[in-house]
């Protein structure tokens, strides 16, 4: 059983996000919000995201592998999971692939000032993001999608 505590964000356009925080230790980022690329190709994690990740920190990033989109994770989420793919690649061959496509396909990324992230072009590519990306929540991972593919998922 999890103790939580969630924090609602509610912005201009109507959408809410916020982060839940769990006993064992996890940051949850629930909600949608629609966020805009800067002129360098960056955006800014929400408020109650960033305070979770921290200046200076890191974050990674990666291809989703069953939706055009990419998942965005705290360090401590991702590493959380990383040990104990680590564990069972050990005696699971496929395991220990599947750790191979993930660091094949993952970027750590600095979080910069005010929290600040830019992320490769190959991997905006990927999600089709170029100018405009929106944020879902997704359990211990954000997605990041492109307005036009989550439109055309959402259509199915």
């Amino acid at each position: 059983m999890f103790h939580v505590a969630r924090q609602d964000r509610f912005d201009p356009n109507g959408h809410i996000g916020g982060i839940v925080s769990m006993e064992r230790n996890e940051d949850v980022f629930v909600g949608r919000i629609e966020l805009l690329l800067d002129s360098s190709g960056r955006f800014q994690i929400p408020p109650e995201w960033f305070d979770k990740v921290g200046q200076g920190k890191y974050v990674y990033v990666l291809a989703d592998p069953k939706e055009r989109c990419l998942r965005m994770a705290s360090v401590r989420n991702m590493e959380a999971r990383l040990a104990k793919m680590r564990e069972r690649a050990i005696i699971d061959p496929a395991m220990n692939r599947a750790l191979q496509v993930i660091g094949e396909n993952a970027e750590q990324i600095e979080v910069g000032d005010e929290g600040y992230v830019g992320i490769s072009e190959k991997l905006l590519a990927f999600a089709g993001i170029t100018h405009q990306l929106v944020m879902v929540g997704g359990e211990w991972y954000t997605q990041l999608w492109s307005p036009e593919e989550l439109s055309h998922k959402e259509a199915k």
